[in-house]
């Protein structure tokens, strides 16, 4: 029986052999206290500060073609902050790629947000006005 880092670890393989980088990514943040999720759609490389809690980065985001058959299987890395924990300096909460159909996998263990990927594709969401928080 396999064990659930050697299960990761053949995951991460064969996904890095079929994914390409991508230009824009969608996440969202749900704030546990207020119950609200926000949903921001970034250029690769951008950030985003949810509520002047927290930061949130993308440095990189990669999925599938869309001919494949594993086209959902996208992943991006990301890099959350909290901004005003200690005197207003930011504080690195998590670094870690994070996968759309394995949320549990990349998740963010915060006791106020949660934070997860929706969707990263080269071409920008029908729905979206040149990225930013949803319109």
């Amino acid at each position: 029986m396999l064990n659930r880092k050697a299960f990761l670890g053949f995951f991460v393989f064969v996904c890095l052999g079929w994914c390409a980088p991508t230009k824009y990514v969608v996440v969202a943040v749900l704030d546990k206290v207020t119950t609200k999720v926000q949903v921001f759609c970034l250029n690769v490389g951008d950030e985003v500060v949810v509520r002047e809690r927290i930061k949130v980065r993308v440095p990189a985001c990669d999925a599938p073609p869309e001919s494949s058959f594993h086209q959902d299987h996208k992943k991006c890395f990301v890099e959350v902050y909290d901004c005003g924990i200690r005197g207003g300096e930011e504080h690195m909460l998590m670094a870690k790629w994070m996968f759309r159909d394995y949320p549990v996998v990349g998740s963010l263990e915060h006791s106020r947000y949660d934070v997860w990927l929706i969707d990263c594709s080269n071409s920008l969401p029908k729905e979206w006005n040149g990225g930013g928080e949803k319109a």
